[in-house]
């Protein structure tokens, strides 16, 4: 008895890049090429690794270039909402802002008794402060302010 048909190894191969690359479902494939789906799943597991179509590379290093980037922008966002969480603890650091309650015992409350106005301005000193670790513009994107109000 028979062992079935060989394949050769170019064909395996062009059928893992076409599994991988067309984007239609591996039993449509298998069934146009006229092997099992099971075959056609060996396959790509042994011969993924092989070779990776240039196209798709592409892609991934795009991709990856794109994550790496906006990873970046994420951890200084992060980095500027510690320090500035941080910051605006104690209250007595601006000077020029004052809330209307200078109560020490009360300083998680003050929220409530500063104005808009204030916590503005306490933002653009935090900002002027730290201009020299973190961009201007996204310092003032992460803390809710304009950029053109801090220029001012």
């Amino acid at each position: 008895m028979g062992r079935g048909i060989r394949f050769t190894t170019e064909f395996k191969r062009e059928a893992v890049r076409l599994a991988l690359t067309s984007g239609l479902p591996r039993a449509e494939i298998a069934e146009d090429l006229g092997v099992g789906l099971s075959s056609l799943t060996r396959w790509v597991g042994l011969y993924r690794g092989d070779e990776t179509p240039p196209e798709i590379e592409d892609d991934l290093r795009a991709e990856l270039k794109r994550l790496r980037k906006e990873n970046a922008v994420l951890r200084q966002e992060r980095d500027i909402l510690k320090f500035a969480g941080s910051e605006i603890g104690p209250v007595d650091r601006y000077p020029g802002v004052t809330p209307r309650s200078s109560s020490r015992k009360r300083d998680c409350a003050l929220s409530r008794h500063w104005s808009e106005r204030q916590w503005r301005r306490m933002r653009f000193a935090l900002i002027d402060a730290e201009k020299a670790v973190f961009p201007v513009r996204t310092m003032c994107r992460v803390l809710d302010v304009s950029e053109s109000g801090f220029f001012a």
